[in-house]
């Protein structure tokens, strides 16, 4: 049966047996809504449920909305209620209806078996902050992927948010392709799906909090009978390190996020014998290398040296062809002459998609300057200091790191996501 679960505004849909114990789904909404068990008072349709036997034996049916309150709240609400019942007696009105371990309030109708019809019955606050989450779907311009999640506890409003917004669904396709295919089919079939895969993610990190909260009881028995005992200290001792590491990363999500975000590399926009590139600014690499495809695009394959040839060496090997002692190289205005170490394509290059790379061989002899603050390249020109922008995004196809061409309805597969940017790396020719 599919009962939904309310607790201070936070609201879960779980997929349960009706054989399940009741025992074991107040172990599993202490997971999910962090309401201990030694407090936890389960109220459906005004009537407490009891802590032991089965879901069908304490009467629950599909589509309960099932309150989650504290044995405090509870006496606190019921005295309240109290108060008020006596009031209306004083000025002769109706006598409320009672239903077993908790009042209605005047006014109110009990919730029925519908979660979203449920929500809007006075069983307090917290059901009444449920019943605005059950109401419709939350949704505002701009709200990503995660805001639509955490917001929205209900499958269909999640499905009428995504089949209603090509962005946000673009968004999902992004980190799950397979679950954004399933929300392009049929509005019932996508909310059977996404109901199935939010039960999977629920289940797991339920288990996972019952293993753990099992683990921490089991350590602290031990520690309270031996004090010295070894493996209970490193348990501690792990988990007090882990928590750390989390605070650290919390810190830094808040203040520095784009920690995470990936670096776009340097690139220039240079012409070499014409051709136009995008160069591959490397300060960590000894020389300036180009791919043996790309010298034979610029004309250069004839004047390979091959008696240069041999190997370079950075993260990796790679075999090389030879050198090309003078080529022309045209950076904005200005013309140079470059020396380039041609790679061997059948051998590698270290990365495939990666033509040209301007190392800091040339960078120093013609005095060049990474400028990031101004986002250029600086160098000495024919008249005096110049620069040249470094490319942005929009300029860089996706094999480079950047968006040009990029098509948010289709995530790469596995093997492409390993051959982005190049990756700096200091090389030494041999």
């Amino acid at each position: 049966m599919q009962l939904t679960f309310s607790a201070d505004g936070r609201v879960e849909s779980l997929e349960l047996g009706d054989s399940m114990a009741l025992s074991e789904v107040r172990g599993f909404v202490e997971a999910l809504l962090g309401v201990p068990q030694t407090d936890m008072v389960l109220v459906v349709n005004g009537r407490v449920l009891p802590t032991e036997g089965s879901l069908s034996s304490a009467g629950l049916q599909n589509n309960d909305f099932v309150l989650v309150t504290n044995n405090n709240a509870l006496h606190s609400q019921q005295q309240q209620q109290g108060r008020q019942g006596q009031q209306q007696s004083s000025s002769s009105a109706a006598a409320l209806p009672q239903r077993q371990g908790l009042s209605l309030p005047a006014g109110a109708s009990p919730p029925t078996s519908s979660g979203a019809r449920g929500a809007s019955a006075g069983l307090g606050a917290s059901l009444g902050q449920a019943g605005a989450q059950a109401s419709g779907p939350v949704f505002w311009e701009g709200m990503s992927v995660d805001e639509v999640m955490a917001h929205n506890t209900n499958p269909a409003h999640i499905v009428d948010i995504l089949q209603a917004n090509p962005k946000v669904l673009q968004e999902l396709n992004f980190h799950n392709e397979e679950l954004a295919a399933h929300m392009r089919k049929d509005r019932a079939t996508a909310v059977r799906e996404l109901r199935t895969f939010m039960m999977m993610n629920a289940t797991e990190s339920t288990i996972a909090k019952l293993t753990s909260d099992r683990k921490d009881r089991e350590m602290e028995a031990r520690l309270r009978t031996n004090p010295m005992d070894e493996e209970a200290n490193k348990y501690f001792g792990e988990k007090i390190q882990k928590e750390r590491i989390q605070e650290q990363y919390m810190q830094m999500m808040q203040y520095y996020p784009e920690s995470l975000s990936r670096v776009l590399m340097l690139y220039i926009e240079v012409e070499i014998n014409g051709v136009a590139l995008q160069a591959f600014v490397d300060s960590g690499a000894q020389s300036s290398v180009m791919s043996g495809k790309c010298a034979e695009k610029c004309n250069l394959y004839k004047d390979i040296d091959k008696r240069f040839a041999g190997q370079v060496v950075g993260v990796g090997t790679g075999r090389t062809l030879g050198r090309v002692h003078l080529a022309m190289c045209k950076i904005g205005t200005d013309n140079f002459t470059i020396t380039l170490t041609v790679m061997d394509d059948s051998q590698g290059l270290g990365d495939s998609n990666m033509e040209m790379l301007l190392g800091l061989d040339m960078l120093k002899r013609h005095r060049c300057s990474i400028d990031l603050a101004d986002g250029k390249l600086y160098f000495e020109g024919a008249s005096g200091r110049v620069s040249t922008p470094f490319l942005h995004e929009k300029d860089l196809p996706e094999t480079k790191g950047g968006t040009l061409g990029y098509n948010p309805n289709k995530q790469p597969n596995s093997d492409e996501a390993g051959e982005g940017e190049p990756k700096s790396s200091a090389e030494k020719s041999s």
